[in-house]
């Protein structure tokens, strides 16, 4: 699907998502819950039509696209009737902290199936966009469910809660206004999910629970349940630090997707008090808005 040699140029058509936290992992039930982040992603996209006869392709510059890129580009081509061939050159810029349970890789697959399904002369729902990133993610074994309900978030704003196995929307909403995501991430990276996600799937009562309460709209009291079961299925010692946080003035605190990054839910006036009781030696913290449904990164 991709080929050797420069791109030539052609017309642009750019797009974007967001970075999300987690609320709710959706390995242990299937059901997950996300919020759309202030971090943005953009994918610039050129394309030419391709010659007679030959598959579509693209190339990034960094150069050979990422197996990622790559699925996006196979599952959006399933699902356009006879579409048309081009060559696309894809530009990413990333405000998301790769590999850190911020949702890196739903956001840039987003941005670049809506993109491309632009190009094709679609208008794609997030829904659509959000399944196209999901089945893209398990072909190319950066996702243990595909992360629909990330890819849903990424792509629409606001908070979501949804059927990963299902790809159904379940639940939408939108966080306060007055509210800040404080993010902790240290340098660490996270357990090997492979070996890992068995015991995230293990039975647990703190997963039904944080399910019961996402489904509510509950899911700052979600959120800590939810830590609670991935701190002890990847290993994570975090109760001192969620602590320290919700001393100060956090309202919800948690591991975000498979971490190792954690987040607090902060009224804005105490988002500084909040930051200063955090360790920061190995770590730094970033403060994001959350995101409102329906708004795109410009």
């Amino acid at each position: 699907m991709s080929a050797a040699g420069p791109v030539t140029m052609g017309p642009t058509l750019r797009d974007g998502a967001w970075g999300a936290i987690s609320f709710l992992n959706a390995i242990p039930q299937g059901i997950g819950c996300a919020a759309a982040i202030s971090l943005p992603v953009t994918v610039e996209v050129q394309y030419v039509p391709a010659p007679p006869q030959s598959k579509p392709w693209l190339d990034t510059t960094e150069g050979e696209a990422t197996p990622l890129l790559r699925w996006t580009l196979d599952k959006v081509y399933e699902s356009v009737p006879v579409p048309p061939i081009y060559k696309f050159h894809v530009a990413v810029r990333s405000g998301v902290p790769p590999q850190k349970g911020l949702k890196s890789s739903s956001a840039v697959s987003v941005a670049l199936a809506r993109a491309l399904r632009r190009v094709l002369g679609q208008s794609p729902t997030p829904a659509e966009v959000a399944t196209l990133s999901a089945k893209a993610a398990l072909a190319a074994g950066v996702s243990v469910t595909g992360a629909f309900d990330d890819a849903l978030a990424c792509a629409m704003g606001g908070v979501v809660v949804a059927d990963v196995r299902a790809h159904w929307q379940m639940l939408s909403t939108e966080v306060p206004s007055g509210l800040q995501a404080l993010l902790w991430i240290p340098e660490t990276t996270r357990p090997d999910l492979a070996k890992r996600s068995s015991e995230l799937r293990a039975p647990d009562m703190n997963a039904k629970e944080a399910v019961r309460l996402a489904l509510r709209g509950d899911y700052l009291k979600a959120m800590k349940y939810n830590s609670l079961v991935v701190e002890r299925a990847l290993g994570y010692d975090y109760a001192k630090l969620r602590e320290a946080g919700l001393t100060k003035g956090a309202l919800s605190a948690g591991v975000t997707g498979n971490g190792p990054a954690v987040a607090f839910v902060c009224p804005r006036e105490l988002t500084p008090q909040v930051a200063s009781a955090l360790p920061w030696q190995g770590a730094k913290l970033l403060t994001a808005e959350f995101v409102r449904p329906g708004v795109v990164p410009a």
